[in-house]
């Protein structure tokens, strides 16, 4: 099953490993879903996670989730979203994981944003609960 999984859901399962994001974060780690994502999102992702209120609440040492990065980068597809046109009207900063989910053509988007959530008469997105309780648990 290939998910585009949001950064607020990545952000919050490795600050709490042991959360309903934190077991799909894992499912990904450890290939039991097929984690999708744009260049775009990994550098969101490498930015938030030096966030100066979330950099200490991740339980891993600067090395260690420097590795992580990289690891990221071949545990997950990554695709070129430059073709894809994915417009949230709500929040345009959330335009590129939809272009993400677009363009992967992925079975769902996981989010916790409520501007993507409103989306969902038009697409497969799902709440992090959703998708645990549905396909992991």
């Amino acid at each position: 099953m290939r998910v585009v999984i949001d950064t607020n859901l990545w952000l919050s399962g490795l600050m709490l490993p042991g959360s309903v994001p934190g077991h799909i974060v894992r499912a990904a780690s450890m290939a039991q879903i097929t984690a999708v994502m744009s260049e775009s999102m990994l550098q969101e992702l490498r930015l938030a996670l030096h966030y100066r209120r979330v950099r200490p609440r991740i339980a891993l040492s600067d090395a260690e989730l420097e590795r992580y990065l990289a690891e990221l980068r071949y545990i997950a597809e990554i695709v070129d979203i430059a073709a894809s046109i994915g417009r949230v009207p709500r929040d345009r900063r959330d335009d590129m994981v939809l272009a993400t989910y677009l363009a992967s053509g992925a079975d769902y988007l996981l989010s916790g944003d409520d501007d993507l959530l409103a989306l969902r008469p038009d697409h497969s997105i799902l709440t992090a609960r959703e998708f645990y309780d549905r396909h992991l648990r």
